[in-house]
């Protein structure tokens, strides 16, 4: 007789149906359209960031940098905004930021062959650390006139879904075309599965592994502009302590 084998995702899985079974069951008001659109807003931002950790982690790396380029970056926008500056040229200037940021991160990891988890924690404390010692002027950067508008990413809505989801869902579509669809994507599934034969086999991994990196810090950017526009604000030294 042949033995069941079950994989990591479908026991997560099972574990999810079971509990969203037990509650629908036995937690009154759970099974509603109401209480389903307000947890999905309350974890589209861990969502997204949850995607950005999922390219990292499929090319066998991993980045915990990731709450400094939520956190830093946006703060940066709603700094610059209070500050005088117009809100394209602040999203310009925090999307250069990110991506430098991502450079940084990939470069340290491919080239130099720091182990990801070492590079990502000391970039995540330096990025956290240029923001509260030279960018920000307050541990709360708070929403200002500049930014009237921009609410809209977080706190919308669209034909009846609050934004926050659409953006959620928006990030897994391109993620998932990204993954899927491109040869990128197939390079980094390649490097996941065997870096040294991908290597061997002429997939540019260096590159691929610098790119991931920087896919991966500009969609936790997104993620962080997502918050922000939720919540009127950014606490961008939550990066670095609780």
């Amino acid at each position: 007789m042949k033995r069941l084998r079950f994989n990591q995702q479908e026991i997560v899985f099972a574990v999810f149906a079971v509990l969203f079974l037990a509650f629908s069951i036995f937690l009154r008001g759970f099974l509603t359209p109401e209480n389903m659109l307000t947890l999905l807003q309350n974890v589209a931002v861990l969502g997204i960031l949850g995607l950005a950790m999922a390219i990292v982690v499929i090319g066998r790396g991993i980045d915990i940098s990731l709450i400094a380029a939520l956190a830093v970056p946006p703060g940066l926008v709603l700094q610059m905004v209070q500050n005088g500056h117009s809100l394209p040229a602040s999203l310009a200037t925090a999307v250069l930021l990110t991506i430098a940021f991502g450079l940084v991160n990939g470069w340290l990891i491919a080239y130099a062959e720091v182990p990801s988890l070492f590079a990502t924690l000391a970039t995540g404390l330096l990025l956290a650390g240029l923001g509260q010692a030279a960018l920000f002027q307050l541990d709360v950067v708070q929403w200002s006139d500049g930014m009237k508008g921009f609410e809209r990413l977080g706190q919308g809505t669209i034909l009846g879904i609050p934004t926050s989801i659409v953006m959620f869902a928006i990030a897994c579509v391109v993620v998932a075309f990204l993954l899927r669809q491109t040869r990128w994507g197939a390079y980094i599934y390649a490097i996941g599965d065997n870096p040294y034969a991908a290597r061997v086999t002429g997939i540019p991994s260096r590159p691929i592994i610098v790119l991931q990196y920087v896919v991966a810090a500009l969609i936790g950017c997104f993620a962080g502009l997502v918050m922000a526009a939720s919540v009127n604000s950014m606490r961008p030294g939550s990066s670095i302590r609780p």
